[in-house]
């Protein structure tokens, strides 16, 4: 047999409850932001979820780099256009650097890779993150299966443009077998 709440009852109920809620949130037991809203790793870097473009999702990192997340395929970084060669050391036209701009972002370069590596726990040697840092990495750029890299748009100013840097899955940057044939996915940045 099935019970009703009187009205009475259901407002005091109601009263209770919202209550539990304020309480909550003064002691600090709930947030006001949600917790996927904001990221802090244990470096204390603090990432904030936003809106840009067409990214998915992304991230606001503590210099305004905003980031997206991780792209579920992988590609190539070879030059698509004989007429836009690298300038500079940076691949103008790839089907990596073209993911990024399909979503309004541009493919990071190597010391852009290199500040977002600094918000993250670190091995005492620099060359990796620690498994602290993986984990906050992964969990802000919703990486599930760890994937061989993520492409950069910087080259290696002695492989005649053969070789370009990329963000290794441990958290290193890698200068020197980078070939730009080898499919990695991609992480977009807004500038």
């Amino acid at each position: 047999m099935m019970r009703f709440i009187d009205r009475k009852n259901f407002m005091k109920l109601n009263l209770a409850i919202s209550t539990v809620i304020v309480l909550a949130l003064i002691n600090g037991t709930a947030h006001a932001i949600p917790q996927e809203e904001q990221v802090t790793t244990s470096t204390g870097a603090i990432f904030k979820r936003t809106t840009f473009k067409g990214f998915e999702t992304s991230w606001i990192a503590l210099d305004g780099t905003i980031w997206s997340n991780s792209s579920k395929d992988a590609f190539d970084n070879e030059d698509l256009d004989a007429l836009k060669p690298p300038l500079n050391f940076l691949i103008q036209k790839s089907n990596a650097t073209e993911a990024c701009a399909r979503i309004g972002g541009h493919l990071p370069t190597r010391d852009q890779f290199e500040k977002l590596r600094s918000y993250f726990e670190q091995t005492g040697n620099g060359l990796a993150m620690t498994d602290q840092g993986s984990k906050d990495f992964r969990l802000i750029f919703s990486i599930k299966d760890i994937p061989l890299g993520y492409w950069s748009s910087s080259l290696n100013i002695n492989s005649f443009s053969r070789i370009a840097a990329y963000l290794t899955p441990e958290g290193g940057i890698n200068d020197y077998y980078g070939y730009r044939y080898y499919k990695f996915t991609v992480i977009c940045t807004d500038r």
